[in-house]
């Protein structure tokens, strides 16, 4: 009888490890991967690929001030790759790493101020707390792949808004 037993108590636990070996196996893979030619990605900003608020330390009536500590941006890859135009970036026939730059309109100046530079994707990266931007208003954070010689690359945008902490 306790032979019957083992045997009805092995059969369920092979059962669920093959099960488990299947569900990581279709889980995506959280490796880091290197940049390269030909392949579709998003940029983050804290985490979103659409409208993202940064967080600005501004005291009284200034105009500018440091973004907050804690944020971030990132690339991800696109898999599987898509098409569209819409979907993100494309790093075309060249790019081995993408650089992430905010940019905004200072009255008549537009304002580039370099952020980080990724050479594989699933990294994030802090916004940096020492660069000046507006205490309030919209930019875009870009992020351009780079080497770009014969224009095949297509870099991927996220719309921000500065908000004041009121610090």
């Amino acid at each position: 009888m306790l032979g019957k037993l083992g045997v009805r108590l092995v059969a369920p636990a092979a059962t669920a490890l093959v099960a488990g070996a299947l569900i990581a196996a279709a889980s995506p893979a959280r490796a880091q991967t290197p940049i390269g030619p030909h392949q579709y990605f998003t940029g983050l900003v804290i985490g979103k690929t659409k409208l993202s608020v940064i967080s600005v330390n501004c005291a009284g009536p200034v105009k500018t001030g440091h973004p907050a500590k804690g944020q971030s941006v990132e690339v991800k890859l696109m898999v599987p790759s898509v098409t569209t135009a819409d979907s993100g970036g494309y790093t075309g026939n060249h790019a081995s790493r993408i650089n992430a730059a905010l940019i905004w309109s200072n009255g008549p100046v537009t304002v580039v101020t370099a952020i980080a530079t990724f050479t594989s994707y699933s990294v994030k990266m802090a916004i940096p707390t020492k660069i000046m931007v507006p205490c309030s208003g919209a930019g875009v954070m870009s992020f351009k792949p780079v080497p770009n010689p014969d224009n095949s690359a297509m870099p991927a945008t996220v719309n921000v808004t500065f908000t004041s902490t009121g610090v």
